[in-house]
């Protein structure tokens, strides 16, 4: 068994796109393993409290802003486009009644 984990090579489409290291929670089940390096074990790197400090850093900065963003409403701006164009056409309609751009018109009369 070895000391450490490898960084894992990431392939999209074909394309090297980088690799994972061991801290970005790649765990071997059943060992224990170390949550902050990549040592197996007992045997850890020397990367432990550095990187501690960073994912401690980050999970206070997530939670801060999953904070801010629940106190904001959860309701999107524009209505979500559905059906054919005519739909798309009533919702313009209606966004533009709202802004005060639209004015009804009377419909036409007959002689």
């Amino acid at each position: 068994m070895p000391m450490f984990r490898k960084p894992l090579p990431v392939i999209d489409g074909g394309v090297y796109a980088g690799t994972l290291d061991a801290i970005h929670n790649i765990r071997m089940v059943g060992v224990p393993n170390c949550m902050f390096c990549s040592g197996i074990g007992d045997h850890h790197s020397g990367a432990c409290a550095q990187n501690k400090t960073k994912i401690l850093s980050f999970l206070a900065r997530k939670k801060k802003l999953a904070a801010a963003k629940g106190a904001t409403p959860a309701e999107p701006d524009k209505p979500t486009r559905r059906g054919t164009n005519a739909g798309l056409r009533a919702i313009e309609r209606k966004i533009l009644q709202e802004n005060g751009q639209l004015v009804a018109q009377p419909a036409p009369t007959q002689p």
